[in-house]
């Protein structure tokens, strides 16, 4: 769980309202994923069967085999574990005064952005596909004006009701210095 108060610029004010990440389904996928990708090469093997036992002792194909094999493994798990790192690391936070978007690019790239309700143009969803509609999660894009013009959470549950909460603290914030304004008497 990450906590509020390690991110940079917190004002006392400032209240933690929704952590988000992607869905679980994203990642039950990558197991599927992974299960094939290992399930695959010993089908073929099971089909394809010369005598596997006779080419595990060869002098030259034994060593090749078991070398391609391991290389293989290798590479099957560090696709596992970056698309995991991935998923695990990608977290969106929701505070009463912005949006914080911690995204994980590859194994050693990170970047954090965040945005303020003041520089919001418009909050949509977009629940598109068969698997998105039935397990109830989309994407939420925020539009700007500023130089970084869409702020995307990509795949994250309930995306309707996460945009539809957005647009309620965009309706608090904008009454919070509305009436600020007032106060300090700025039309």
């Amino acid at each position: 769980m990450i906590n509020l108060e390690e991110i940079s610029h917190q004002k006392e004010y400032e209240k933690f309202i929704l952590t988000l990440r992607r869905h679980w389904i994203i990642l039950f996928g990558h197991f599927c994923m992974l299960f094939l990708e290992i399930a695959l090469p010993l089908v073929l093997m099971l089909l394809w069967n010369p005598s596997i036992a006779d080419l595990a002792n060869h002098p030259i194909i034994g060593p090749a085999f078991l070398l391609l094999a391991s290389s293989y493994s290798l590479l099957i798990i560090l696709l596992f574990f970056h698309n995991f790192v991935d998923y695990y690391l990608d977290t969106w936070i929701v505070t009463n005064e912005r949006l914080i978007n911690i995204e994980q690019k590859g194994f050693f790239f990170r970047t954090i952005a965040e945005l303020r309700y003041y520089r919001v143009q418009d909050v949509a969803s977009e629940v598109k596909g068969i698997l998105p509609t039935l397990f109830h999660y989309g994407d939420v894009t925020v539009q700007t004006a500023g130089t970084q013009p869409r702020f995307t959470m990509k795949q994250v549950p309930n995306a309707h009701d996460i945009a539809r909460r957005i647009h309620i603290l965009l309706e608090e914030d904008k009454k919070y210095h509305d009436e600020k304004k007032k106060e300090e008497g700025i039309t």
